[in-house]
């Protein structure tokens, strides 16, 4: 009688720590996969940042050459207008 009960609670041990036990993995396969999700999100929004930002790099790279340009052809301008300005005071003089 004694190994019959010690057998029935053994069965139903097992029972209850195996259901635990799955109860267990498929809590943690879950964060798992909510991890791997999260990253996956991350990382498709880190690329899209990423292709912007390199985007707006280049605009502004072209921006900057073009602003570079008109900088110089200002300055060739205000030489050629301060050396007429130091001709005609010479020659005022």
């Amino acid at each position: 009688m004694t190994a019959v009960l010690i057998t029935a609670i053994t069965i139903m041990g097992s029972g209850a720590a195996f259901a635990f036990y799955e109860r267990r993995y498929k809590t943690k396969a879950k964060r798992e996969q909510q991890l791997q999700q999260d990253l996956k999100q991350w990382r498709d929004d880190l690329r899209t940042r990423t292709m912007s930002l390199e985007t707006k790099v280049s605009e502004l790279l072209v921006e900057n050459c073009a602003l570079k340009s008109t900088i110089a052809k200002l300055q060739s301008t205000l030489d050629s207008f301060v050396k007429k300005r130091k001709s005609r005071v010479k020659t005022n003089h």
